[in-house]
């Protein structure tokens, strides 16, 4: 017997339901006309189908990323970088509203700070070594993102990638994204999911970045909250 169901012989009381409720929310079912459909004039099909689809997305969306900075639920003022095994990284914080932290990686130890208070500028010191040059300087720029200048003198880009400002990644001088760090926040927890977008990178690298995406994206949020708070206690 032939699965396909033709619109025209279902029972009329189905089509009314099946019309109604594409009226009342019109996105929600992709009815077809007659013959649009890759299966057919098949009313049923368009909707099983769309259910389909909709469960997927939910499915994936529910997915944790392979690689995903989440705020430590047994250590406070600590974020972890989690994989499915458990955290690899920790950026650990040394007051709830302290611009220090300290990374700590299997690959090294870092400290982050913004130590001038008129100035934005992002010092990153190998651990036990406060009183040396920094081993690399985050510069931000007029607009948005900036660069990172390492001591050697190489320069990496810190740009969003999309208009929303929910991606941002580090970029080679050539413009070649090699870290991405995508927003995944839920409510009341800020979260980041990590992906490395080219190979090659050599692990202390790696290690530096993880941490310093994280750092500069809750420095962001960080921002942009006190600029809320200012702001709605300016209009009230």
């Amino acid at each position: 017997m032939d699965s396909q169901v033709d619109h025209r012989t279902l029972n009329p009381a189905k089509v009314a339901y099946l019309v109604t409720l594409a009226m009342l929310s019109p996105r929600s079912i992709p009815i077809c006309p007659v013959g649009q459909c890759a299966n057919g004039p098949d009313v049923l099909h368009c909707i099983q189908e769309d259910a389909v689809k909709r469960k997927a997305k939910k499915q994936k969306s529910n997915e944790r990323p392979a690689l995903e900075w989440r705020e430590s639920r047994t250590v406070k003022r600590q974020d972890e970088l989690c994989t499915h095994d458990g955290p690899v990284a920790t950026l650990h914080w040394a007051g709830m509203l302290s611009e220090i932290a300290t990374g700590t990686t299997k690959e090294g130890q870092w400290t982050f700070d913004r130590p001038r208070l008129l100035a934005r500028d992002v010092e990153v010191r190998t651990a036990g070594s406060e009183a040396e040059p920094p081993c690399a300087v985050y510069y931000p720029g007029w607009a948005l993102g900036g660069r990172v200048v390492f001591a050697g003198g190489r320069t990496l880009h810190w740009a969003p990638m999309n208009f929303w400002q929910t991606q941002w990644a580090f970029m080679d001088e050539a413009e070649r994204t090699l870290v991405q760090f995508e927003d995944t926040s839920r409510l009341f927890e800020e979260r980041a999911a990590v992906t490395f977008m080219r190979p090659g990178l050599a692990e202390e690298d790696r290690a530096l970045l993880l941490l310093l995406g994280w750092y500069l994206m809750t420095l962001q949020s960080r921002d942009n909250a006190a600029i809320v708070a200012v702001t709605t206690a300016a209009c009230t």
